[in-house]
């Protein structure tokens, strides 16, 4: 079940935001966030860039899921993200502390080349887990 498609950056007005989150909206600069629940497991599907300020409105929806849903898994899919700084990966281990608190567990899928590299670097999937290891 779709839970809904959440454009970040263009859900407020401009002229509303602060002014760095402003300047990236005026370069067109836009990240979706795209929420479902299947079977118990929250996916969250990312596309475009995650930095410091889409990582701060990412974080944002998907703890209001976490929160409200309370899922027994929660599955980042990242296939559709072009570039992702340490930002993103602190939204990833952010959301694995939240999950593990409420006894539940974090994957991530379709994470490719440089967003691979610095997930296998940095250790992250000591916590999490490839969701193409299981299913979701």
């Amino acid at each position: 079940m779709e839970l809904s498609v959440i454009p970040l950056f263009l859900c407020a007005k401009a002229d509303r935001l602060p002014a760095r989150q402003r300047e990236h909206t005026e370069r067109g600069e836009r990240m979706n966030l795209k929420l479902m629940e299947e079977n118990g497991v929250l996916v969250a599907a990312v596309a475009g860039e995650i930095d410091h300020h889409s990582a701060v409105l990412l974080r944002e929806k998907v703890d209001r899921q976490i929160a409200a849903r309370r899922p027994r898994k929660l599955c980042i899919d990242l296939s559709g993200v072009s570039f992702m700084d340490s930002s993103g990966l602190g939204f990833i281990m952010g959301r694995y502390r939240n999950m593990a608190g409420l006894g539940g567990e974090v994957s991530v899928k379709g994470a490719q080349g440089r967003i691979e590299a610095v997930l296998q670097m940095s250790g992250a999937y000591r916590y999490v887990r490839k969701a193409e290891e299981e299913n979701t």
